[in-house]
């Protein structure tokens, strides 16, 4: 009997003495809800968060100095008698990041566009197909503003003119609106277009354009002039810098200004505060038909007794 106790006794002391397996051992490193797995979890999140953080705050920033950038604080006392032309944000060659995502009146510049040349657009006979030439292009951004809510009338062709061109980006832009494109590059202001007299319906020129002219304005408003059909309308897009170039005053209807020596006069202008850019149409000047005389002539004649 002493004998099978103490047996028992040695037995159970081998089990207990017995090393556990590896698998045991590894287990509560696999297992996630301990506190090493919980550990880790926390860990990436955290480090995601500081990215985050790290990416917001930067973007942050980068608004702030662009802003002040294009908008200058002005100086304590210092005072600055009122512009003609547009004012905030209408410096568009002083601004580093111009027309990127960080400039901040982007946005601003083309819904205000698309507003204003909506309304004025023309109302030709349903299913017409149009044509559309732009002088001094760099991306073609305002061509979509020139089409239709409703499809009435279309956009045929697209013809851009000017001195360097980015030919791959306005044929992006042309076959986005589904229309065919043709380009021309126009050095020598002495040089007439390769179009026909009076066979374009509407001309466009961006913001930018006229100041990138400069002497040559007076030679492509010309032309415009003389591509344009009776009827049809110059769409424009005026910065600071634009307007100087170009004269006059929009408030007196850009009088003596070039366009208006050149026989444009002004139909509508729209000017956006918080763009800095003015945008209208011009038309030609239609010439005014001498009064014809209807006066009797007998009553010149002296009367006989």
């Amino acid at each position: 009997m002493s004998k099978a106790v103490d047996q028992l006794v040695q037995c159970c002391c081998s089990q207990q003495q017995q090393p556990a397996p590896a698998a045991a051992a590894a287990e509560p490193c696999s297992f996630i809800g301990t506190s090493t797995g919980r550990t880790r979890r926390w860990g990436k999140l955290l480090r995601r968060q500081s990215f985050y953080f790290l990416a917001a705050s930067f973007s942050a920033l980068a608004n702030c100095s662009v802003s002040l950038w294009c908008s200058p604080l002005r100086l304590a006392g210092q005072t600055r008698p009122p512009s003609i032309g547009p004012d905030r944000g209408a410096r568009l060659g002083c601004r580093f990041f111009q027309n990127t995502v960080l400039d901040p009146y982007l946005w601003q510049r083309k819904t205000f566009i698309c507003n204003t040349f909506n309304v004025l657009l023309p109302k030709p006979k349903k299913g017409s197909k149009l044509r559309v030439v732009e002088v001094a292009p760099t991306d073609a951004k305002y061509l979509a503003f020139l089409k239709p809510d409703k499809p009435d009338w279309y956009i045929e062709n697209y013809i851009g003119i000017g001195k360097t061109l980015d030919i791959e980006t306005l044929k992006k832009e042309a076959t986005a609106m589904g229309c065919k494109y043709a380009f021309q590059t126009w050095t020598n202001p002495r040089e007439r277009w390769k179009l026909k007299n009076g066979n374009t319906d509407m001309a466009l020129l961006q913001d930018g354009a006229m100041a990138t002219l400069g002497r040559d304005l007076e030679a492509a408003l010309s032309e415009i002039k003389r591509v344009l059909k009776p009827n049809g309308r110059l769409f424009f897009a005026v910065n600071e810098e634009d307007a100087r170039v170009l004269g006059g005053s929009f408030e007196l209807g850009l009088q003596n200004s070039v366009s208006d020596r050149l026989g444009f006069e002004l139909v509508a202008a729209n000017r956006g505060e918080d763009c800095g850019l003015v945008a209208g149409y011009m038309r030609k000047r239609i010439p005014k038909a001498p009064k014809a005389n209807t006066a009797n002539p007998l009553r010149k004649l002296p009367r006989a007794y």
